[in-house]
């Protein structure tokens, strides 16, 4: 699936402007990952930290080193750069691999060893809780040459090398609220993810409506191809197209939203049946590597779906499914596999090529609701999502279609917000 909206061109008076809406940082060595962090906020005092928006919980919480810094547990800070950053301990020694250098330094002395160049710090590591801890931005400066700052008491790093991008002040009062405990509207969550090595992030809406005491319908997203978590509540929509976002829908009709990320680029949610076929025609099946890569994917997304049932009182009996382009395919792969969770499916912008599937590849859920969406206007074709519709029918007894008139790939699930919860409903 492209890039949601990848470029959006505003007329303003006589004048064209292009604007870039879907610009990522640089993807660090090594695994594309989907969601790729670009900022790293810190306060002192908190016991949590943010990954752009979203949140850290802190092993060891953050001390002042001086009046433009804090100490940040090295376990902490391995965990965020994960799996770019590797700590040796030799008692007060250690040594600390990111970005392709080799940092050395000591406990409670200011001098460091950066690639055999000395440099300073200008307050020393120090141990707290048992963890050795550095002033992170003059660490994290000093050795590996990031971009540090100081917003309203946020300590500012950038995740990779380059300049910091300002942060306005709406963004910081923002991260103060989430500091103080916010329940509804926009959360943003991480969860260490062991298997890969990563920290995994979710993007979830709460209705101002919920209940903790209450069990509550959750629908489970699952984005496309080359986009994240982001893309189903992304803002562009609404001033381009004229489009009411999915939130609002979910805030009128009582709905959590629950946007897990995908681990890595064509993770395809542990799906290792399903080719590329529509750019890579003559590939019949993926080698021993990429097969494990998908496997890792599908287990890093429902990571995410077991943390918010673990924290949140979700009505089992309501819990359902819903995915664009790659994710319409992951809805079907997922929906089948744990048919028990999901109570009906909601598929968008599904090209898998279904005619090349011996039978019926989804056996357990020829007997549950599911709802396809395509829009007319679907650059890959809205007459092969028609066959494959077609195909769909022969063996799913209730199976429903709404074709979206003018719906481009990215953006026909978001024209049908109305027909889409009408369906949901509907599923008593």
């Amino acid at each position: 699936m492209r890039q949601v909206l990848k470029t959006a061109f505003l007329l303003l008076g006589a004048a064209v402007v292009m604007v870039n809406l879907t610009a990522q940082p640089k993807q660090a060595p090594g695994l594309n990952y989907s969601y790729k962090y670009a900022t790293n906020f810190f306060k002192a005092e908190a016991t949590l930290a943010f990954m752009d928006d979203y949140l850290f919980p802190l092993k060891v919480k953050a001390k002042p080193a001086d009046a433009k810094d804090v100490y940040i547990s090295l376990f902490d800070l391995e965990r965020i750069y994960a799996p770019d950053f590797k700590v040796i301990k030799d008692g007060d020694r250690f040594s600390v691999e990111h970005t392709g250098k080799t940092v050395k330094a000591t406990v409670d002395e200011n001098g460091i060893d950066v690639a055999g160049t000395a440099a300073t710090l200008t307050a020393a590591p120090r141990i707290i809780d048992d963890e050795i801890c550095v002033p992170v931005a003059a660490f994290m400066s000093a050795a590996f040459g990031k971009d540090t700052a100081l917003n309203d008491k946020f300590v500012t790093i950038g995740y990779t090398q380059g300049k910091l991008e300002q942060v306005p002040p709406r963004r910081t009062r923002l991260l103060e609220g989430k500091l103080r405990g916010k329940k509804f509207g926009f959360i943003y969550d991480t969860y260490w993810f062991e298997e890969g090595k990563r920290t995994m992030s979710y993007r979830m809406y709460i209705p101002t409506t919920y209940d903790p005491k209450v069990p509550n319908k959750m629908i489970l997203l699952v984005h496309g191809n080359t986009v994240n978590q982001d893309y189903w509540f992304t803002d562009t929509y609404e001033p381009i197209y004229n489009i009411k976002p999915i939130e609002d829908y979910a805030e009128k009709h009582g709905y959590i939203l629950v946007a897990p990320n995908a681990y890595i680029v064509a993770g395809n949610y542990g799906d290792t049946d399903n080719i590329p076929y529509m750019t890579e025609p003559t590939r019949t099946a993926l080698n021993d590597a990429e097969k494990g890569l998908r496997i890792l994917s599908g287990k890093g997304f429902m990571m995410g779906f077991d943390e918010v049932l673990k924290k949140y009182n979700i009505d089992r009996k309501k819990i359902f499914l819903m995915g664009n382009s790659m994710g319409g395919k992951g809805t079907l792969f997922l929906g089948n596999k744990f048919h028990e969770t999901f109570k009906a499916l909601v598929v968008t912008g599904m090209m898998p090529n279904l005619t090349i599937m011996n039978g019926n590849p989804y056996p357990n859920i020829v007997n549950k609701p599911l709802f396809f969406v395509e829009g007319t206007e679907d650059e890959y074709g809205f007459d092969i999502a028609q066959k494959n519709s077609a195909i769909l029918a022969t063996y799913l007894k209730n199976y429903k279609t709404f074709w979206s008139a003018g719906g481009l790939h990215t953006t026909a699930w978001a024209r049908s917000l109305e027909q889409i919860f009408d369906f949901l409903n509907k599923q008593k």
